[in-house]
């Protein structure tokens, strides 16, 4: 399954480092700098999105990207 557009217009950027872990919960968002999906950071099943530089493989319990320093992490504010 190919990442979801979501229409989220209040958001706030959080700093996390990839290399001690992906942050998950409702109201966390991934935003790909490179083809600009935004994916759940909890998603119900399979996602990545659209030039598959990031992706988060729910049924192995593990996210991550290709370049990592092209993604970014909000939470919708409001």
């Amino acid at each position: 399954m190919a990442g979801v557009a979501w229409n989220i217009p209040m958001k706030t950027y959080l700093d996390f480092d990839p290399r001690k872990g992906w942050p998950s919960r409702s109201g966390l968002f991934y935003e790909c700098q490179i083809c600009g999906d935004v994916i759940a950071s909890a998603p119900a099943e399979y996602a990545r999105c659209r030039c598959r530089n990031f992706s988060i493989d729910v049924d192995a319990g593990r996210m991550g990207a290709r370049d990592e320093e092209k993604v970014r992490l909000f939470e919708e504010v409001g």
